[in-house]
């Protein structure tokens, strides 16, 4: 909303003219409001993966309906309680996390994973990626980058408010370390009190498919 200073000047600088006065007011409040953003700001925002979720920012246009059956994933969604790590080769370990799941209008559901350790607070996993349906069907794929160096492809079903994916396809850097992940099923689903519930497995060389993560998450917007 901008204000044209020509109606301004349309009104003489009258103390007694109310409207005058409540409309300079508003004029500067508007102003206020749509100053540009600093250098800094603006450099910030230009600089963030494309990937990386904005919030409502990123919404623009409407669900695209191939994604429609995914709609009840939208939105920022925090761990309640510190989830729970573990595998046999690492000491068990307490983690929060933040999903991010969004949408510009695609036929695809763009989503952001940042886990923190729940005592020390620093960074553990991060996911980026993206999901996409099958038309005319419930068969689900995620298509996921992760900061260790492994990129991976899960398929799977969307039952009601619940995905089951196990990997189809994996793939890492030349320098990853060993040993290297060989599977990993993921099951999501959304719970009787609104609560979102995530449990990951993975498979190591030598080591069978074995639970890795579990949490639970509350929606925040």
């Amino acid at each position: 909303m901008k204000l044209n200073r020509k109606v301004l000047s349309a009104y003489p600088p009258d103390p007694n003219n109310d409207s005058f006065t409540k409309l300079q007011q508003l004029h500067m409040s508007v102003s206020s409001e749509e100053r540009p953003m600093s250098c800094v700001q603006q450099r910030f925002l230009n600089q963030r993966s494309p990937c990386w979720p904005t919030g409502k920012r990123r919404q623009s246009g409407n669900l695209n309906p191939a994604v429609l059956p995914l709609d009840w994933l939208l939105g920022t969604w925090q761990s309640d309680e510190p989830g729970e790590g573990s595998f046999p080769s690492i000491s068990p370990f307490r983690y929060t996390e933040t999903l991010h799941f969004s949408h510009v209008g695609q036929p695809i559901i763009n989503f952001m994973f940042n886990a923190f350790h729940a005592e020390s607070k620093k960074p553990l996993h991060r996911e980026c990626g993206f999901i996409r349906l099958q038309p005319g069907s419930n068969k689900v794929a995620f298509i996921i980058a992760q900061n260790s160096g492994l990129v991976e492809i899960e398929e799977g079903e969307l039952t009601g408010q619940q995905l089951t994916l196990r990997s189809t396809s994996l793939a890492r850097t030349s320098f990853a370390k060993e040993p290297y992940v060989q599977q990993i099923s993921r099951h999501i689903h959304m719970k009787p009190d609104g609560r979102l519930e995530q449990t990951v497995s993975m498979a190591l060389e030598g080591q069978p498919l074995t639970q890795h993560l579990h949490v639970t998450y509350r929606r925040t917007d």
